[in-house]
């Protein structure tokens, strides 16, 4: 099985298991810890329009992800033409689960199959919450991992659940970030943000919105409106951006990064962003 087939910039063919092999390098220390990877099929490591993005996996005590993330990555080998591209989002048509209801509900009101959306956490190792999570020295350890997913999905827009994984990739992706946009989520004080950064050669929208298993986004239909209108702000319009950034490199290929300072998290900010 193939990944990345077809870039918009140019063919990108890359063996799954290839791939694989190369994500346990990057995370070779953690993976005897739990957690997940990715949260849609292998068959949207592809390009796309959204990828989206929560904090964290939370606990897993029915086991369904293995035991731990070694494990979870050596399932993701075994997917094959026929699997079930919907996967984890399933759980999403009950009631019971809120969170993946919700997201399922935002993606189709988007336009978009959830089995067609590449969905992740900025964090692949499980905890219990935020305060846990050990950010933002695990968020630096599964980097390398979201670079190799950002340069063959090649997104339009990075959609975050919560507030860390925007503020990570603002602090990590190279360049300067377009001025921060803030829209009203229509609950309290929470805000949406969105900005604009180089991913891959190319720019890309990076928005966010409160977690959504406490955010009911259905009640607020003017977030959706605005969301739609970051992803049909092309990535290859550049016009009133200017050039991508260059994304220099050092001895070993690896993108060189400036180190920023992060904000601190409100008050109001969601105990938790995962998926």
């Amino acid at each position: 099985m193939t990944v990345g087939i077809a870039g918009r910039n140019g063919a990108l063919t890359v063996q799954l298991n290839d791939f694989i092999r190369a994500v346990k390098g990057d995370l070779s220390r953690v993976l005897d810890q739990s957690g997940r990877m990715l949260y849609s099929s292998t068959k949207t490591l592809k390009p796309g329009d959204i990828y989206l993005l929560g904090v964290h996996p939370g606990p897993d005590p029915g086991g369904i992800d293995g035991k731990n993330l070694a494990d979870n990555l050596d399932s993701l080998s075994g997917e094959t033409a026929d699997s079930d591209p919907i996967g984890y989002w399933d759980q999403g048509r009950s009631e019971k689960n809120e969170l993946q209801r919700r997201v399922v509900w935002l993606l189709e009101s988007l336009g978009y199959s959830p089995g067609d959306v590449c969905a992740s956490n900025l964090i692949f190792m499980r905890s219990a919450g935020e305060e846990g999570c050990g950010y933002p020295q695990s968020a630096a350890i599964c980097w390398p991992v979201h670079e190799r997913i950002l340069r063959i999905v090649r997104p339009k827009l990075i959609l975050c659940f919560g507030r860390k994984p925007l503020n990570y990739l603002v602090r990590r992706l190279p360049g300067s970030a377009a001025p921060l946009e803030h829209f009203p989520s229509g609950h309290g004080t929470w805000k949406c943000r969105a900005t604009r950064k180089g991913v891959a050669g190319q720019f890309v929208t990076i928005a966010s919105v409160p977690y959504l298993g406490r955010y009911d986004i259905a009640r607020h239909p003017l977030v959706v409106d605005w969301i739609k209108s970051k992803v049909s702000l092309s990535s290859r319009d550049i016009s009133l951006f200017g050039a991508p950034p260059r994304e220099d490199a050092n001895a070993m290929g690896e993108p060189v990064v400036s180190e920023q300072p992060e904000s601190r998290p409100s008050a109001q900010e969601p105990a938790r962003g995962s998926m």
